[in-house]
Formats: C-alpha cells, sequence, structure tokens
C-alpha cells in the first residue's frame, strides 16, 4: 500500500510540475503579446495627434486585458506551486511514518 501511494504521489507532483511548466510558457507567450501591444500603444499614441484612430481605445484594452491575463496566471502558478509544497510536505511527512 505504501509503495502505491509513494507512485501516486511522484505521479502527481511530476503532473503538477508539467503544468507549471506550461503556465510559464503561457506566460510568456502573453508577455511577448503585451511587449507588441505597449509597441503598437506607444506608436498610435504617437499618431493619435496626426491621425484620428478609432481603434485606440480598442488596443488600450487588450493591452489591459493581457495585464490582467499575466497577473491571473502568475496567481495560478503561485496557487500551483503551493500546491506541489503541500504534496511534497505530505508524502515526507508519510514517509516519515
Amino acid at each position: 500500500m505504501g509503495e502505491k501511494l509513494k507512485e501516486v504521489c511522484e505521479e502527481a507532483i511530476q503532473s503538477v510540475q508539467h503544468l507549471i511548466k506550461e503556465i510559464e510558457l503561457q506566460e510568456s507567450l502573453l508577455k511577448e503579446q503585451l511587449a507588441e501591444s505597449v509597441s503598437e500603444s506607444i506608436f498610435l499614441e504617437i499618431n493619435k495627434v496626426l491621425i484620428k484612430d478609432e481603434d485606440y481605445y480598442s488596443k488600450r484594452q487588450r493591452i489591459a486585458y493581457i495585464i490582467g491575463q499575466i497577473v491571473h496566471l502568475k496567481e495560478f502558478k503561485v496557487n500551483i506551486q503551493n500546491l506541489v509544497l503541500e504534496l511534497h510536505n505530505r508524502f515526507t511527512a508519510y514517509k516519515i511514518l
């Protein structure tokens, strides 16, 4: 029974670690999108004086959305890391018993 529990815990930890890597990849992609959006936003800000651009506000909304997604992913990543730590602690406590 103890060996099976150890195996299940190790599989759970590996799954969560894989999920963390996937979250980090998504975070990286969102940061790239943010950089592109900020560059576009700066360009639009400069040209706003010269050209009336109705798309300007949708760009700002897009930037706000991407920033919100990054914050959400960071919170989710912290929650997953806490879960991994909790699994590790429980597994260690079980091994001691």
